[in-house]
């Protein structure tokens, strides 16, 4: 019994404790943990290691698949847009030859009318050549005679003199009608926008082709002359007449008129936009730098660049990232089949639906009717009105324009000077400045993009010359800033449309309206007595570089024995700011309290704003200031506001670094002045 029992003791205890040490053991335990933690991670494994997951197995080689059917499809893209190109190219030619052919048809003193001449440069995109516009026009060659026929109504408006009649035209804006309310059909009628943007796309061909490209005569007066109609009236007069005779050949509406008026003032606009879109570029060229995106200005590339700060570099990468993506967006919207053109639409609106991007095509952009751009949503721009908003604006991206800082510090000492009731035209022009939509339709290619703002600020009776006349007429500061408010989203519109259509402007026409109302403004207030604070004005406007410069004696190191105080130096006041002096107590300021400790700390960010903002920078590395984490560009009162608020800041050993640095700018400044004067 007992050996069968101790057999069946031994088997059982044979058995169990196995059992029992796997249960208990450690190890045993944490075996399968382990196991699953290194299945899940991945991260760090090869990818032959990962292919003999069958699942990774099948992406791969549908990754393989795509990637070969994408290089296929692009191959295709590229001969489509080759064949694109020179279909475009072709067409232009024939254009070109329609133009000439139709041009020598005319000096042979055949009509216009006729059944077989009925096509324009553009036949379908000159809306002014449908049915219903040319059937009702009488063959009129090289322009009407000065007696209006008696088939035409008077509101066919024959000579300028009728613009007059029917209220076109003001006193102070006689030779300069609304064009595209002058140009009428047979019957008075007014065409529409879509039409008279038409003939604008025809004549502004027709001025690029044969005027623009003309040469400077031997003159040397010549060179002095901007390149408007009394410019190549006086030394290509036989050129522009045989551009107003193939502009009234493509356009029979712009010859229902006398001495050929209409043509005439079509074509003068054109060059004046043209002259207008140059002087913008020269001014922008002769201000020292160009202009970025963003509004900043950006320094020459001879002079040598500052190292990046880190910071600066991340906002770099982020903007290079957003590109890339635009860039990504774009050719994904590229890649999309092209909806098959349907018959009757315009042979420009045509090509530029078949074309992936504007750039590559040979057709020029400005035979792309409006309604064919894509929509750009600018509803999110907004721009603060109140006057640390707009000072902050002009400080970082429109330094160029120095009374800004002038007319807004003046206004904000006096806001309630000569308050009342603004004119009508005021608020009609002000209403049209922010409530127009760059995706309106009607738009002309000469407002939109880069030239955003021309039609606001120059369309109709309605322009700064003539809202502007006096004080009164703006209603107060308040309407003042609402207006400048509104220039200055016109300015950041402008260079959201260049960004979003991928349009690289190196000027841009907003930023010229922007600086004509500053003038205006500064002008109007000046003359109706409002107070100037010029000592005011000198210590806020720093930001085009020039620093103030301090007396030596105001900017002497002064130790006190047994203390650690450091006078900061304050600038001389002038007569009319005497009681706004920067004088800095003879202590630290980190040991102020109360008002004087407040009034300390206001005259230090005084005497930080005379900086440039290569010196903030050079003092917060200096002095190991911390700075929060960026997540924009730095501007220079964000460095002024994170120095104060850094208590390493407030002792006499930083402001000391800061006075000294002032005295070293003013001690190079002068040897720099007397350099100047010796070589004089």
């Amino acid at each position: 019994m007992f050996p069968n029992a101790f057999m069946a003791s031994g088997s059982s205890s044979s058995s169990f404790p196995a059992a029992g040490l796997y249960l208990t053991s450690p190890s045993a335990i944490r075996t399968p943990h382990f196991n699953r933690r290194q299945e899940t991670d991945i991260q760090h494994l090869q990818l032959n290691e990962m292919l003999g997951n069958p699942h990774v197995f099948r992406l791969w080689n549908q990754y393989q698949g795509a990637t070969e059917r994408l290089l296929q499809e692009s191959e295709e893209q590229k001969k489509l847009l080759q064949q694109i190109n020179m279909l475009a190219a072709e067409t232009h030619a024939l254009r070109a030859e329609l133009a000439e052919f139709r041009y020598c048809h005319n000096q042979q003193g055949l009509p216009t009318g006729t059944p077989r001449e009925r096509f324009s440069l553009s036949p379908s995109d000159s809306t002014s050549q449908t049915a219903a516009g040319f059937m009702d026009v009488k063959p009129v060659v090289n322009g009407g005679g000065a007696m209006r026929p008696e088939s035409y109504d008077r509101c066919v408006l024959w000579t300028i003199d009728d613009c007059q009649h029917y209220g076109l035209v003001t006193e102070k804006n006689a030779s300069r009608p609304p064009m595209e309310k002058c140009v009428r059909n047979s019957q008075g009628e007014t065409i529409s926008a879509s039409e008279f943007n038409a003939i604008k796309t025809t004549a502004r061909m027709l001025v690029n082709i044969h005027l623009v490209p003309l040469g400077t005569p031997a003159d040397p007066a010549a060179k002095m002359m901007t390149k408007t109609r009394k410019y190549y009236k006086k030394y290509f007069l036989q050129n522009f007449k045989d551009v107003l005779d193939k502009l009234e050949a493509q356009e029979p509406l712009l010859a229902l008129c006398a001495a050929r008026w209409k043509a005439e003032h079509i074509l003068a606009n054109c060059l004046t936009a043209i002259v207008d879109a140059e002087k913008a570029a020269k001014k922008k060229d002769a201000g020292g730098g160009l202009e970025s995106d963003d509004g900043v200005s950006v320094a020459p590339s001879t002079k040598r660049q500052r190292k990046k700060t880190a910071e600066e570099e991340f906002g770099a990468e982020s903007k290079k990232k957003r590109r890339r993506n635009h860039a990504d967006s774009v050719r994904l919207k590229e890649s999309a089949p092209p909806a098959p053109p349907l018959l009757d639409t315009p042979i420009s609106e045509q090509l530029s639906t078949l074309g992936p991007s504007q750039s590559q095509s040979v057709v020029s952009r400005s035979l792309v009717p409006t309604s064919a751009r894509s929509k750009v949503e600018v509803n999110f721009i907004y721009v603060d009105q109140s006057y640390s908003s707009l000072k902050s604006e002009f400080t970082e991206r429109f330094s160029s324009i120095k009374d800004a800082i002038h007319l807004l510090n003046a206004m904000e000492s006096s806001p309630d000077f000569k308050f009342g009731k603004s004119s009508d035209d005021f608020v009609a022009f002000l209403a049209r400045i922010k409530d127009l939509d760059p995706n309106e339709p009607s738009l002309s290619e000469d407002d939109l993009d880069a030239s955003w703002g021309h039609y606001q600020f120059t369309g109709g009776r309605l322009t700064c010359s003539t809202v502007l006349t006096n004080w009164d007429a703006v209603g107060g500061c308040e309407f003042a800033c609402d207006l400048i408010a509104a220039a200055l989203k016109t300015c950041k519109v402008a260079r959201h449309l260049c960004f979003e259509r991928n349009i690289e402007a190196t000027s841009y026409l907003s930023d010229v309206y922007l600086e004509n109302v500053i003038s205006k403004l500064w002008d109007l207030w000046k003359s109706a007595g409002g107070p100037v604070e010029k000592g005011k004005a000198k210590a806020v406007d720093t930001t085009d570089g020039q620093t103030p410069d301090p007396r030596p004696s105001d900017v002497a190191t002064q130790h006190v024995a047994g203390d650690k105080s450091v006078s900061l130096g304050a600038v001389e006041p002038t007569p009319s700011s005497s009681n706004n002096t920067l004088a800095v107590q003879n202590q630290d300021i980190s040991t102020g309290d109360g008002d004087s400790g407040q009034g300390l700390k206001a005259e230090f960010e005084q005497l930080l704003k005379t900086l440039l903002k290569d010196d903030l920078w050079t003092l917060v590395k200096t002095n190991s200031i911390t700075l929060p984490a960026p997540t924009k560009q730095r501007t220079k009162q964000d460095l002024i506001s994170a120095i104060l608020q850094d208590p390493k800041a407030l002792a006499g050993s930083f402001a000391e670094s800061a006075r000294n640095m002032v005295h070293e700018r003013k001690i190079r400044k002068g040897k720099t002045v007397s350099g100047k004067d010796s070589k004089s």
